[in-house]
């Protein structure tokens, strides 16, 4: 867009000695010129003219080539997502769908950071990242092995989305927030703090 900008920037500057070049004859009496003139004038408009199509040119290019850019985001996003805890049988549906439920009634009323009015189903298909955040929070009262495989999945997908891809989303903030509440570092007792108190 800098480029683009910049493009039209020195486009419209090439084209301000060109507005008071009309056709022949309509100039105003006082600009009436001579011959040599005449030809300057003329060899000035070519070389304008030539600088414009060029400017054109480049413009063209530089929007094709943002349009390709475009069009390879929608391809990266329409591909299909990777599996899940779910599709690769960390966990079970129905032991998700419960997990989801006590964070609803259970953790949330703890800690009122994040509702979640969806049922396990739709927030793993609209929002998986928050349904991982959530599962994971709610995992500590199901299974300790299980907790400890769902954080890990977690927080790859932090680092995943966040750092490797450099994703900004609402969706993000709100696992985060999810996370930052509930999460407890389990394997190393140096990790440990408060956070342990807060169940």
């Amino acid at each position: 867009m800098r480029a683009m900008r910049a493009l039209l920037k020195e486009k419209s500057d090439g084209d301000g000695p060109d507005d008071c070049v009309g056709v022949e004859g309509n100039l105003p009496q006082e600009h009436a010129v001579g011959g040599s003139d005449k030809s300057r004038i003329h060899s000035h408009s070519q070389t304008s003219s030539s600088s414009t199509i060029r400017a054109q040119s480049e413009l063209i290019a530089a929007g094709q080539h943002a349009m390709l850019q475009h069009r390879q985001e929608d391809v990266a996003v329409a591909s299909p997502a990777k599996p899940d805890v779910v599709d690769r049988g960390i966990i079970s549906i129905e032991v998700a769908r419960r997990l989801v439920e006590h964070y609803q009634h259970n953790l949330y009323p703890q800690y009122p950071q994040v509702y979640i009015p969806c049922t396990a189903d739709e927030l793993r298909e609209t929002r998986p990242t928050l349904f991982l955040a959530v599962i994971a929070a709610g995992a500590e009262s199901e299974d300790s092995d299980l907790a400890n495989a769902l954080d890990t999945e977690v927080l790859q997908e932090y680092a995943n989305r966040s750092v490797v891809q450099s994703e900004k989303s609402v969706e993000l903030v709100q696992s985060l927030l999810i996370s930052a509440v509930w999460y407890i570092p389990p394997n190393k007792f140096g990790q440990l703090g408060k956070t342990d108190l807060r169940r």
